[in-house]
Parts: structure tokens; sequence; C-alpha cells
């Protein structure tokens, strides 16, 4: 009797009127099936309950991280029908924007040498970078903006600073300045790029003297926001 596999692909049995070429025919549905299950493939569903049919249909195929299962689901506005699961009970939205943020509460001191930067405080946690060392690390690859605010202040001196994003261990970006005598002055750094998984971020920093006073808080903040795959 003919049997059905989990990428709906009909597999014959010995005794089925095809024989003696169901050796063949298997073969080809063998080949299709491999082909498609290599693929993340989007199910039609009309609601919630959809779901667990969605996931039983997949009962031969386990999901997970590297094989999600993703679906469309018709009754939630336009734009925010995908959805996808890796385990199979824990859904989410494709348009959920994960942010990963930290920041620093105490003075930066921008020094002669090229130094990286620590953000110890976690603003906004999220699952897609970990943070070790001054640097965050990517733990879900995808397209990335990244987001650097440094604001400083040199008592009333004028000293040429440069402030680099570091990706990898190499500078992706830099943007040099001077700060002002009159007050704080402000670098900013924002770029688009393309995280595979253990790809590391950080913010370089250095000055020509020593500057010794420099503002705190939120405006010494690192931040990544996934923008898709």
């Amino acid at each position: 009797m003919a049997t059905t596999d989990a990428n709906g692909q009909v597999f014959y049995g010995p005794t089925d009127p095809v024989e003696p070429l169901q050796g063949l025919l298997n073969g080809i549905s063998t080949a299709v099936s491999s082909k498609l299950g290599a693929q993340s493939q989007i199910a039609r569903i009309a609601n919630v309950a959809g779901r667990a049919g969605a996931v039983a249909a997949r009962s031969g195929r386990p999901i997970t991280v590297a094989d999600p299962l993703i679906v469309w689901r018709g009754d939630i506005p336009n734009g925010d029908n995908i959805e996808f699961t890796t385990n199979g009970t824990t859904w989410a939205n494709i348009r959920d924007v994960p942010i990963y943020a930290r920041s620093r509460s105490t003075p930066l001191d921008y020094t002669p040498a090229a130094t990286l930067i620590d953000f110890p405080n976690t603003e906004i946690a999220s699952p897609t970078f970990t943070y070790a060392g001054s640097l965050m690390t990517c733990v879900i690859p995808g397209t990335y903006t990244i987001e650097a605010r440094v604001n400083l202040s040199a008592s009333g001196l004028a000293v040429p600073h440069e402030t680099a994003l570091m990706v990898n261990g190499s500078v992706y970006e830099t943007s040099p300045g001077v700060t002002s005598t009159l007050g704080g002055t402000q670098t900013n750094i924002s770029r688009t790029v393309r995280l595979a998984a253990g790809n590391t971020v950080g913010i370089r920093a250095f000055s020509t003297v020593a500057i010794g006073v420099t503002i705190g808080g939120q405006n010494v903040r690192l931040q990544a926001v996934r923008l898709g795959n």
C-alpha cells in the first residue's frame, strides 16, 4: 500500500500494481523529498488552532532552530501574518524586532591607547547576543543595525579623538572628532551589517591625549537591532 511522507511525497509498496517500477518511482520521490526537506516551507493556516495541525504534520521531521516551522496565519492583519516556531510550542511573529542594548553608568576615560569600551549594564536583553570582555557575540545570525552613542567632555580642552565600530576584531567604521571647549561632544555610529553566529561587535576609542573626564549613563550606549535574515 502506498504511503505519504511529511513532505507529501508518495512511496509505493511492493504489492502495489506499479511493481516492478516502485524502486524507480521511490527513488524519484526520495530525491524530491530530500530537496523539500532542505528548504524552510510556509504552511497556510486559518488561525491559532491551525498551528497544532501544522506541528502534527511535521511529526516525521523534527522542528529545530536549524529547521523551523513557518506558517502564514489568515486571521491577523496583513504584514503580521508570518509566524514561526523552533520547538513546536513557542511561537513568534517574524516582524518581532529583537533589540539588544547595553550602556555604562560610570565615566568613560579616552586614552592615547586604542581601547575597547566596556558596556557593563544590560539595557535591553534578547537572545540575539551574549556579552563578555567588552564584546557582544552574535547568537542568532542575521542582518543588524549596530548603533553606538558616546558623549564625552574634556574640561575645556580641544582634544582630537576617534571612536570605531569593531566587527570580528577589525575596524568596520570610524568616527573622528574633536572635543568641544564649551561642553560635551557626542559621537554616533550607525551601520547595517550581516552577522554570522559567533561574530563579535564592539566599540574602540582613543584620543591624542588622556581626556580624563567624560559623561556616563545613557550617553554611553551600544545596541543591535535585528532587521531579518
